[in-house]
């Protein structure tokens, strides 16, 4: 079954994917957990070699995925660029602290007729379910911090981000790594169902509640690790500079179109400097330029969400002070 990819800015096909079927991925389960036995037992300097290289092909192609990632998501190129380089940085923190671990006494003694002692062990093949809002920078957080710990994956993108993963997938081959240790399986939520349900030993999932609940209820006795979403709040107080909390808080429920798990959702206000903030937030939002700090809702339905919040919102007593208008895209 295919699949389409539309292009958030121009609403234009992107491109179009072959989705993985059942069959497939039982068979990409089985060539990641082959892969995984040669690999855990690989000494830490080995890897690292390896991460050290990747760091290298991640800044060769950084170009092409600013790129790819303004086409498929809609993310403006400043944003991405950021993700970028985090993911390169983050991974000299990752071997920082692995070598922490193998650094650990290995044993302790309770009494003088007791001693414990424990060793690591990697989970084996891990599923990563991921979302499209921080397409390089979440998958490729997870999978570094998997495969230095001796797992191997298979990560399951957005079907809004796929492209970003299969060039994940290559800056890894690229740097010296295994091509089994990393699956990549494309579609819709159909086959993170079946992902979930397979012979997996861990899932990794980030994304909306709703999709987290219903991992934990298809999962069975697989262990979870879930990041879902947000509802952050900010409290301007009486003493704060108005000026610069204003721009603060733009930049924090404007980043990305507000499509951020830890965006500002809610503004609290002392009563006593209202009018001036809200006044001062106004100006900043206004002069916002589109495409430039900020970009479009990921699809209409994204769009339509924001819209009939704003509409429940004001038929409970809410007023609008800005914005709200539709799109050219909505119109067409």
């Amino acid at each position: 079954m295919k699949f389409k990819t539309i292009n958030p800015v121009t609403e234009e096909l992107y491109k179009e994917y072959e989705a993985t079927s059942t069959q497939e991925l039982a068979q990409q389960i089985l060539e990641p957990k082959n892969a995984q036995t040669k690999w855990k037992v690989t000494k830490l300097e080995d890897k690292i070699i390896l991460f050290k290289n990747l760091q290298s092909e991640i800044e060769k192609v950084k170009e092409k995925l600013i790129k790819i990632a303004q086409k498929e998501t809609g993310k403006i190129p400043m944003d991405f660029e950021v993700e970028v380089e985090t993911s390169i940085s983050d991974i000299d923190y990752y071997i920082k602290q692995v070598k922490k671990l193998e650094s650990l006494d290995e044993g302790f003694e309770i009494d003088e007729n007791t001693e414990a002692k424990f060793k690591y062990e990697p989970y084996g093949v891990n599923a990563l379910i991921t979302a499209w809002n921080f397409p390089w920078f979440v998958p490729m957080a997870l999978i570094v911090v998997n495969l230095i710990s001796g797992n191997s994956v298979i990560l399951k993108p957005s079907e809004y981000s796929p492209a970003l993963a299969i060039e994940l997938k290559e800056v890894f081959v690229k740097a010296g790594f295994d091509k089994d240790l990393i699956q990549i399986v494309l579609g819709d939520e159909s086959i993170s169902k079946e992902l979930v349900k397979s012979e997996i030993d861990k899932i990794f999932f980030v994304g909306s509640v709703e999709a987290g609940l219903d991992i934990k209820r298809n999962s069975g006795s697989t262990p979870i690790e879930a990041e879902m979403g947000g509802n952050s709040a900010a409290i301007v107080l009486n003493d704060s500079n108005i000026e610069f909390t204003a721009s603060v808080i733009t930049w924090g429920a404007t980043y990305h179109s507000g499509q951020d798990c830890v965006g500002t959702k809610r503004v609290f206000i002392y009563e006593k400097i209202y009018d001036e903030f809200i006044e001062t937030l106004v100006n900043k939002v206004s002069q916002l330029k589109t495409n430039i700090q900020y970009g479009p809702y990921i699809n209409k339905i994204s769009r339509g969400i924001v819209r009939n919040k704003i509409i429940d919102s004001e038929l409970k007593g809410a007023r609008l002070i800005h914005g709200g208008m539709k799109t050219k895209q909505d119109s067409s």
